[in-house]
């Protein structure tokens, strides 16, 4: 290779690819933080014990914090491999996480929009989460499945 990086890896070639890669891993980090940050209120607020809490809410939880447990691991497996079926194993959960975490904002947003939170949309106290907080840990999520995704397909 003449150092000038080849068609598939752009201009930054492999090591830009690998720069990128570990960017992607801080930036799933600081999404893991916020997920960690609403999850702590959540829970401190007796959103687990919450009787108008629907009890479809508890599973898209876990589901959205287990896949993107996983993610993050097939992510850092990755790295220390650079095997491009771990990198997209992690891609295809983080974006199956990414569906769960929507499904659980979607309909207490539209519920609080509209005046009336209900049953189905969750506990009104458990799910009231800082704007900024809630709003950065979906588009670092978005971010981080894109970035990901990139990486994935130049590796």
């Amino acid at each position: 290779m003449s150092g000038r990086g080849d068609a598939r890896r752009g201009p930054g070639g492999q090591a830009g690819s690998r720069r990128l890669a570990w960017t992607v891993l801080a930036l799933w980090g600081a999404t893991e933080v916020t997920g960690g940050k609403m999850l702590h209120t959540f829970i401190r607020r007796g959103g687990m014990h919450d009787g108008h809490l629907d009890t479809t809410y508890p599973a898209g939880l876990v589901a959205n914090m287990s896949l993107g447990s996983a993610a993050i691991t097939h992510w850092l497996l990755f790295l220390g491999t650079r095997r491009r079926s771990l990198a997209w194993a992690a891609v295809a959960q983080l974006g199956a996480a990414i569906v769960a975490g929507t499904a659980l904002a979607v309909p207490w947003h539209l519920a609080e929009r509209a005046g009336r939170p209900s049953r189905r949309a969750g506990g009104p106290e458990a799910l009231r989460y800082s704007r900024v907080v809630e709003a950065g840990h979906a588009v670092m999520a978005w971010a981080t499945a894109l970035l990901a995704g990139v990486v994935a397909w130049r590796s």
